[in-house]
């Protein structure tokens, strides 16, 4: 199902893509039409494959932030919690402010960034060397 909605999405903002650079690339001269049309696909395809891997980097946020009643929280749960209720408050007509948006998730996704640093710092856990001497 995530999938066939992803695919979906992909075809309805290709065609938008397309529709948009083909009128921006119709106000310039003939000889340049063709290679203005294939830079602004090219980027569009980019940014897209950029944003992509960039969601899969964020659906990959799920070591625990912080712990409320026994839920643990995780860097993935605050991107999405965050749009969830953005997407809640727009449907209510009420307006949100991208700045405040914006902040939360570079927020969190500056907490999550010093979490793997640290992980990363962490020495090596201690490995023993052969078997166990008997001791009797």
């Amino acid at each position: 199902m995530a999938l066939a909605t992803l695919t979906a999405l992909e075809i309805v903002l290709g065609i938008d893509n397309i529709i948009f650079i083909s009128i921006v690339v119709g106000r310039l001269p003939p000889e340049r039409r063709n290679a203005a049309r294939l830079q602004g696909l090219s980027m569009a395809m980019i940014m897209r494959i950029l944003l992509l891997l960039s969601l899969a980097w964020m659906m990959r946020l799920t070591s625990p932030l912080f712990t409320i009643f026994d839920h643990e929280i995780s860097g993935r749960d605050l991107i999405l919690i965050l749009v969830g209720v953005v997407l809640i408050g727009e449907g209510r007509e009420m307006h949100i402010p991208k700045g405040y948006i914006y902040f939360a998730m570079a927020f969190s996704m500056g907490v999550e960034m010093l979490n793997i640093r640290m992980r990363k710092k962490r020495a090596a856990p201690v490995t023993l060397h052969g078997p166990k001497p008997n001791l009797e």
